[in-house]
């Protein structure tokens, strides 16, 4: 589908179905739809996810994402097949006090940007998780916009799970071994557990030695060497969590 996403001047709707509900929904849609529709069902999901689906006629609209999980920690942002999979490392890190928010996309073209940009602003942090190369995937796009338009909302940097940039192997181990897993998504996403209430060691608030560290990871500095600036943060004119995150942004780059 990588073709169609890069294709100019027309306007084609690109569908990725991730359950039975959906399934039957948007091929209503795009039945309807007036343009060219590329509808999409990945061959793993067969007989593998099961619901019940209305019996009723109706049609779920493009461009509108579905929450798959409510969560408070992390927000995966997926699609067709992947939607399961982070499903599953999200149930098994409910055992370890992270909460996972899963967004299913439904559809590429258009994609519902607002619905992304609202889960990250309430957990702070993005995982993009989808089966496509590393480079030149989808998600590269999603982590793009994350990074410009939410970029305040973000305690961490934005993630990409997705396969190798290699051919996609024949023998079902090593095609295994390519695509993301469970583990994947549960490794990454295991880092973002929410803080204790209170205060951090050094007596910050914990929204603000997230920040904090969110920054130090990203570039390598020591934590500490940020708290003189941490003075600086001007107080009662913005959030305290916001004014950190400016405040440290503007020590990396003047």
């Amino acid at each position: 589908h990588l073709a169609m996403l890069s294709r100019q001047g027309m306007r084609d709707d690109l569908v990725r179905t991730a359950t039975p509900a959906d399934a039957k929904g948007l091929i209503v849609s795009a039945i309807r739809d007036p343009n060219p529709v590329l509808y999409f069902e990945h061959k793993h999901l067969y007989r593998r996810i099961k619901a019940e689906v209305p019996d009723e006629r109706y049609a779920t609209p493009f461009g509108k994402a579905r929450v798959h999980r409510e969560g408070d920690d992390v927000s995966v942002i997926t699609w067709g097949a992947m939607v399961h999979t982070a499903d599953e490392a999200a149930q098994q890190l409910d055992a370890d006090g992270v909460s996972v928010e899963i967004i299913d996309l439904r559809t590429l073209i258009p994609w519902d940007k607002q619905a992304v940009l609202e889960s990250v602003a309430k957990t702070s942090k993005a995982l993009v998780l989808h089966e496509d190369t590393h480079t030149g995937g989808f998600g590269a796009e999603i982590a793009a916009t994350v990074a410009e338009e939410a970029f305040e909302d973000l305690d961490a940097p934005v993630r990409r799970i997705a396969a190798p940039d290699t051919p996609v192997p024949f023998s079902p181990p090593l095609e295994k071994a390519h695509l993301p897993q469970v583990e994947d998504v549960s490794e990454p996403a295991r880092h973002h557990r929410k803080p204790p209430p209170g205060r951090a060691p050094d007596g910050l608030p914990w929204s603000v030695a997230r920040a904090i560290e969110g920054r130090r990871r990203l570039h390598g500095y020591g934590c500490r060497s940020f708290l003189p600036h941490i003075e600086e943060i001007p107080v009662g004119i913005a959030e305290p969590e916001t004014a950190a995150r400016r405040i440290l942004w503007g020590v990396y780059f003047g």
